[in-house]
Parts: C-alpha cells; structure tokens; sequence
C-alpha cells in the first residue's frame, strides 16, 4: 500500500512539471542549446524530472515522449538541444524537439 501511494505521489508530481512547462506564460521561444543532462528518478528506476544546465541556467525538460527519450538516453552527458523554452514564475521549461550528444573536447 505505501509503495502504490508513492507511486501515485510520483506520478501526480511529474504530471504538474509538465503541465507547469507546458502552460507557460511567455510565447516559446525556438533555442539550441548546449549543456548536461541531469535526471531525477524515483526508488523504481522511473524518470520523474530532467534538467538541463548550461552554465549557471537549469531548463527544466518537457517529460513528453522526446523530453523522456531524451532524458532516459544522456543523463550525466553533454548534449545539444534544438526546442522551445517558455518561461513561467521564473522557471525555464525546455519542450525538446531534437538532440545530439557533444563530444567532450568540444564542450570545454
């Protein structure tokens, strides 16, 4: 019973990321960007938040079905990120429409 409420708690917190990136105040903004992907996942192995940073700046990742792919792919890797960002309450959410991984030597 604990296990099923976590997941449950899991699964309506990932549903408010993506609604919050998904509602953003701002119109989008068509960006490519280049940073590292970081994941969160629960005690399932299930990916409940990436980011990515580049430099100081996290963007919050679109957990649609690119933004998961991506996130199960690279998480710890350089990679570079054609999408939209939207900006709401000072959070950048980044809704993926392509990726690549960078070289190492290229991103230093």
């Amino acid at each position: 019973m604990k296990r099923l409420l976590t997941l449950a708690a899991v699964l309506v917190v990932g549903a408010l990321l993506v609604t919050l990136c998904e509602t953003g105040t701002a119109a989008p903004e068509k960006v490519t960007l280049t940073g590292e992907v970081n994941v969160t996942r629960d005690d399932d192995d299930n990916i409940v938040a990436a980011t990515l940073t580049v430099g100081e700046t996290d963007y919050k990742i679109t957990l649609d079905e690119k933004g998961k792919k991506l996130a199960g792919e690279m998480d710890g890797k350089k990679v570079e990120v054609t999408g939209t960002v939207t900006e709401k309450d000072d959070e950048k959410c980044l809704t993926v429409e392509s990726y690549k991984e960078v070289p190492e030597e290229a991103f230093e």
